[in-house]
């Protein structure tokens, strides 16, 4: 009797020891079933194949060394081309953005050059303000519900604004849509949101009046000065698109009302999801307080009422 015996059927495999089974490898239709008897175990890496039973080796198969630098430099490839496929869907996203941004922004440069701006965001201190004549006011997300008279309105999650678009098409501002500029699927589809698809289709946006589509990175904590050519800033809420516009626009001042950047939920009493962090949004602010600092240093920042932002900005109160 051999001691070691390798018997090869079609669509399977039996390894045999002093005449048991040790291994027994069935070919399925879409993969390989393996069961493994008594106390086998085969170890496997770059270099070669072993196997033992009961801790004492019985085979062993050194890997040609040449088919181990194949396998290296497939691998290398490998990557290279995936990093070439990346570069190139970045490089054709970055020509869509300054195409895109290209045609929405520029008629809106200095537009209200040394005007003030409110930013009116959705936490509750939103229904404590008292609108601010002559000033521009941006709402981002159901912020028009409360306040309708708005200039501009900016959001980039689908999921969040599909609540609302019957009411918003009954609006006339101009409506800024974001539009992830990422080419990851689960930048789109994202878990926290349930599967839910948070952006905008053209076909969609068509829908309302008054409407401009941008496009923002994420994820992303950079801040790209130019919005003619590159992606706003996420930073973790459609406000600090708002914010950035609001500056690109000719801001002297800009307030913030309703950036309460707590978990006390929404000014019309329901409460936040699950994905709020404020501790992201807080950090997104202190990346615009310093944006704002290096690059428009006449730029006033105010928080009306603040609740997280408290300490990080000049404030006022309205009661």
């Amino acid at each position: 009797m051999k001691i070691y015996r390798k018997i090869t059927k079609p669509g399977k495999i039996t390894e045999k020891y002093f005449g048991l089974n040790l291994v027994v490898q069935t070919k399925l239709k879409e993969a390989t079933a393996t069961r493994y008897f008594f106390v086998y175990k085969t170890i496997e890496n770059d270099k070669e194949i072993k196997r033992r039973i009961f801790g004492i080796p019985f085979f062993s198969s050194k890997k040609n060394p040449l088919l181990i630098k194949v396998d290296a430099m497939t691998k290398k490839i490998d990557a290279l081309q995936a990093d070439v496929k990346e570069l190139r869907i970045k490089h054709q996203m970055g020509i869509a953005i300054a195409r895109q941004h290209g045609m929405v922004f520029p008629k809106y440069k200095n537009k209200h050059e040394g005007k003030d701006f409110v930013i009116l965001a959705t936490g509750p201190t939103l229904c404590r303000y008292k609108k601010i004549e002559d000033a521009i006011h941006i709402g981002v997300n159901k912020s028009f519900l409360l306040f309708p008279d708005l200039d501009y309105w900016f959001a980039i999650d689908n999921s969040v604004t599909n609540q609302y678009h019957l009411e918003l098409q009954q609006t006339h501002f101009t409506k800024f849509f974001g539009v992830c500029s990422s080419s990851n699927r689960d930048h789109l589809y994202l878990s926290r949101n349930q599967g839910k698809l948070w952006n905008y289709s053209d076909r969609l946006i068509s829908k309302f009046d008054n409407a401009e589509k941008f496009y923002f990175d994420h994820p992303s904590e950079s801040i790209n000065r130019d919005i003619e050519s590159q992606a706003l800033p996420d930073l973790g809420s459609c406000v600090f698109s708002a914010v950035y516009f609001a500056l690109y626009a000719g801001a002297r001042r800009i307030y913030l009302v309703g950036c309460d950047c707590a978990a006390n939920g929404y000014f019309d009493k329901t409460a936040q999801s699950d994905r709020f962090n404020s501790e992201l949004l807080i950090k997104g602010w202190k990346n615009i307080q310093y944006f704002i600092e290096c690059f428009y240093p006449d730029v006033e920042i105010i928080s009306v009422n603040p609740v997280g932002l408290k300490g990080i900005f000049p404030e006022i109160i309205m009661e």
